[in-house]
């Protein structure tokens, strides 16, 4: 694999572990290899992800290796929350192919902790990042816009000041203060007393511009710092970030700057968000909010069992997920109803997709929208992607699944279990040709248990006709499946379809109030406070009176 190439991925690499093509799982101190080709000799920067799992006192360790040689040891923290980024650097001394080794060396394995998470230490690698030094200074776009147009008779200096009185606003997200600009203008004068030209000395502030916290951080002035809990206006600068960040995942485009500096922005507030909505930067929405909400980002975590689920691949796993961004992207477009999340009878598919539903029509690789009429399936409780990540490796999961709904449909989560209620058996149901439901009604007759159960499975049982990786079934174990369920407040239903029917009618306004927490929370960066309640008040009054339009 070139140096050039940006993400060197699981698949490519070889050696100990097992390896799935989307990550290595490293176990009793495995060695996973990549041949590297290095294009051009300097230092080079390697980024490793991973995650790891963990068993007793210690994190588990990974240390990378260029060529037999050590470039760090790492303690590498457990997912979730996240999988870990671990950076550091290698001096190449010549071009050609050489081989980076990732080793995991401190295994641990405990089989007798009461907690079966905690028994076995393991290391995950996802994929490798080099980053060659950078190629010597050719004219480009990107530089022409950063070192900008000289005037005639400028000197250096107040060149140089031009240069960084633009891109410190740009890196900002704000026009730069006086003594922020004589800060970065101080780190050129000292570069040009050390004999640097002008070149050289102008990329001092520039990558000190990049280093600070004004641009790494989406930090906003506040108008007294000595009482931050002062209740002030947002100004129209941060409002930009806040924009753009929310719609768009970016930072502002020169037309919201242009609205700021002349302080127009919060009176074109309305025209500016339709503008948003039409680029095709709202898409980043679609993945990035839908992705925290739905829990679609821990669909890249699930791994089936490939003896149960041979028919699960990459390509399916990221169809899934394509499915469900594109239907909210399409829902958010169109200002479609929000009960159209439960009671849709169309989707967007791939031939990938539409086989695996057993769609009839022509498909290619690209999405398109589909009927589900006369299908098992419609909303979204029967996406596969949901379906996927609300199961176990080997078998449904209707905890999760009814948790899932309570979390993110009704926004009404269960209390946590206690903690000395066991797990279930996934051999010992089957053993004795009990489905699912028969082992779960053992399982939730516990008194302490039953108050959450009689919320959670109902739901759960609604799509128990959906395998874990959210594939059609009728039966298990030679028994016709039962979908039927009642609420806590006596309504029945029978199947997904049903529920999500009932759902959108008798609970919308619970599924607004929820969507409304969860798109706020995302647009703010932040959990929600008491004092947010009237403004989650008042955008739900407003989507009920406009007739719950998206």
């Amino acid at each position: 694999v070139l140096a050039k190439t940006r993400g060197i991925p699981a698949s490519s690499f070889r050696g100990d572990g097992s390896n799935n093509g989307d990550v290595v799982n490293l176990f009793t101190r495995g060695v996973t290899r990549a041949k590297v080709v290095f294009n051009r000799p300097g230092e080079h920067r390697l980024r490793v992800k991973a995650y790891a799992t963990r068993a007793g006192k210690e994190l588990a360790k990974m240390e990378v290796r260029l060529s037999g040689n050590r470039l760090g040891t790492f303690a590498v923290k457990e997912q979730p929350p996240a999988t870990g980024v671990y950076e550091m650097k290698a001096r190449v001394e010549r071009e050609g192919a050489q081989e980076v080794q990732i080793a995991f060396i401190n295994d641990f394995w405990d089989p007798k902790n009461r907690n079966p998470k905690l028994r076995d230490r393991n290391l995950y690698v996802e994929s490798l990042e080099v980053i060659p030094p950078p190629e010597p200074a050719t004219s480009s776009e990107s530089r022409d816009r950063i070192l900008v147009k000289r005037h005639p008779g400028m000197d250096d200096e107040a060149y140089a000041k031009n240069i960084l009185r633009g891109f410190a606003g740009r890196a900002f997200r704000r026009p730069p203060g006086a003594d922020e600009l004589q800060g970065l203008f101080k780190l050129y004068q000292d570069a040009v007393k050390h004999g640097d030209g002008f070149d050289e000395a102008i990329r001092v502030p520039l990558k000190a511009t990049l280093l600070s916290p004004n641009f790494l951080f989406r930090g906003e002035f506040q108008p007294n710092p000595s009482n931050p809990a002062q209740v002030h206006e947002v100004d129209e600068f941060a409002l930009a970030s806040r924009l753009s960040y929310f719609l768009w995942s970016s930072m502002p485009d020169d037309e919201l700057f242009r609205q700021a500096l002349h302080g127009t922005l919060r009176k074109n507030l309305t025209a500016q968000v339709k503008r948003m909505l039409r680029d095709p930067k709202t898409g980043a929405l679609g993945t990035n909010f839908a992705g925290q909400w739905l829990q679609l980002r821990d669909l890249d975590l699930m791994v089936p069992d490939p003896n149960r689920f041979p028919e699960f691949d990459n390509q399916l796993k990221v169809s899934m997920r394509r499915e469900t961004e594109t239907f909210f992207h399409y829902l958010l477009s169109e200002d479609r109803p929000l009960s159209d999340f439960l009671t849709s009878n169309y989707t967007f598919v791939n031939d990938r997709l539409a086989r695996f539903y057993g769609l009839k029509g022509n498909f290619s690789e690209k999405f398109k929208r589909a009927s589900l009429d006369g299908t098992n399936r419609g909303g979204i409780l029967t996406h596969a992607s949901v379906l996927t990540i609300t199961s176990n490796p080997t078998r449904t999961s209707p905890v999760k699944r009814g948790k899932w709904v309570l979390d993110n449909i009704l926004g009404a989560p269960p209390k946590e279990p206690p903690e000395d209620v066991p797990e279930l058996d996934d051999g010992t149901g089957s053993k004795k040709g009990l489905t699912l439901r028969e082992q779960m009604q053992k399982h939730s007759a516990d008194a302490r248990c039953a108050s959450c159960h009689s919320a959670m499975d109902p739901l759960g049982f609604a799509l128990e006709n959906f395998n874990a990786i959210g594939r059609w079934r009728s039966h298990e174990h030679g028994k016709l499946l039962s979908s039927a369920g009642k609420l806590p407040t006596g309504e029945r239903f029978d199947g997904a379809l049903e529920l999500q029917g009932l759902l959108a009618e008798d609970r919308r306004d619970s599924f607004v109030r929820c969507l409304t927490e969860a798109m706020l929370t995302y647009a703010l960066g932040r959990g929600l406070e008491y004092y947010d309640r009237v403004a989650v008040d008042g955008i739900c009054q407003k989507v009920k009176k406009n007739g719950y339009g998206f």
